[in-house]
This record gives C-alpha cells, sequence and structure tokens, in this order.
C-alpha cells in the first residue's frame, strides 16, 4: 500500500489562495507606495510654491504713477449757504422791488419783517415767501437778508425824508384832549364823577 495521493483540487485552491494574498499584498504595497509618492509629491509641491513666494517677496512691486489731477478750488460759500451760515462777505443788494418800513425781532420765535410791494405792504415771517419769488431768509434790526436764485440779497431799512418823531417848537400849544362822558360808564363798586341832577 502506498501513501494517500493528494487530492488534486485542493493543492489548486491553496494556490489560488497563496496567488489572491501574493496579488492582495502587493496590490497593498502599490497602495502604500502610491500614497507614499501623492504625499512626498504634494509636501515638494508645497515647497516650491513657497520658495516662488518668498522670491516675489524680494521684487519690489512696480508702483504706477498717475499724473496729477488738477484740484478743483473748494467754494466754501456754497457749503456755508446750505447750512445757513453767513457767508464771509456781505450779502448784495436786492434788485426786487420791495421797500424795508420795519422789523420786529423775536429771540424764541420766527421774526417779521413789515415789507412794503406793488400789491400793498405787510409783515412776513422769516422763511416766507415774498411776492417776487425770493424767500425772507434772516431779520436784523436795520435790514433783511433774502434768498434770490441760490445767492443771498440785502435789503435795507427804508430812509424816510422827515423823522418819525418831531420835535414840537416851545410856541406851539397843544390842546388837551375831551372825551365824551356818555360812552364812559363807571365800573360797580365805584363812585361815578357825574352828578345826578
Amino acid at each position: 500500500m502506498g501513501r494517500p495521493q493528494p487530492d488534486p483540487s485542493v493543492n489548486v485552491d491553496v494556490k489560488k489562495m497563496l496567488s489572491g494574498l501574493a496579488k492582495h499584498c502587493a496590490g497593498r504595497r502599490l497602495g502604500n507606495g502610491l500614497l507614499l509618492v501623492l504625499l512626498l509629491g504634494g509636501g515638494l509641491f508645497l515647497a516650491w510654491r513657497e520658495w516662488l513666494f518668498r522670491q516675489d517677496l524680494r521684487v519690489p512691486l512696480p508702483v504706477a504713477v498717475t499724473p496729477a489731477t488738477p484740484s478743483v478750488a473748494f467754494d466754501s460759500t456754497a457749503l456755508a449757504s446750505v447750512l445757513g451760515f453767513a457767508a464771509a462777505t456781505a450779502p448784495r443788494p436786492t434788485a426786487e422791488p420791495l421797500t424795508l418800513h420795519a422789523s420786529v425781532l423775536v429771540s424764541p420765535g420766527p421774526s417779521k419783517a413789515l415789507l412794503a410791494h406793488a400789491q400793498g405792504a405787510r409783515f412776513y415771517l422769516e422763511g416766507e415767501r415774498l411776492p417776487g419769488g425770493s424767500v425772507l431768509r434772516r431779520v436784523a434790526s436795520t435790514y433783511v437778508v433774502l434768498w434770490n436764485k441760490g445767492r443771498e440779497e440785502r435789503l435795507a431799512l427804508a430812509s424816510s425824508a422827515e423823522p418819525f418823531l418831531r420835535r414840537l417848537d416851545p410856541a406851539h400849544r397843544v390842546s388837551p384832549v375831551t372825551a365824551s362822558e356818555r360812552f364812559l360808564r363807571p365800573f360797580p363798586g365805584r363812585p361815578s364823577n357825574t352828578t345826578d341832577e
């Protein structure tokens, strides 16, 4: 009797298994090798980009020279007028057909000016539109400032040929004013000056 013969199918299975294991190990080594190559390549690429960046820092950047634009003079009067401040120069006299007869200055409120024009005379408040289209901007004791077509204009108080109050000469006698008592009635509880007859 002899030794039993190995089953050839088992032999083939073992060979397939060993072959698959060898392929698996080779595939694993190949995968690890590729991963190592990718990591080294990425590191080298980053090092190369860092080196280029540092080289660019050493070279000064070109500065673009632009020609200087001519500067426009700043108009401070326009800003002052928009904000409501008076300009350093006095406003020009107005050409509007208005006459300033009186001004009433009120400190906690808007002041008034008595202005005469072709339709008559009346009081105007600060900020009110006048018949000629301008606006009464400020009221002072001897003049008013008008806002006309984007600029300030001044209207002075009209001077009359004769003074408002006149001095009487001592020779002139003034007769006292007598009032009729028929329009006067006594207050209750006070005696009247008239006598009852």
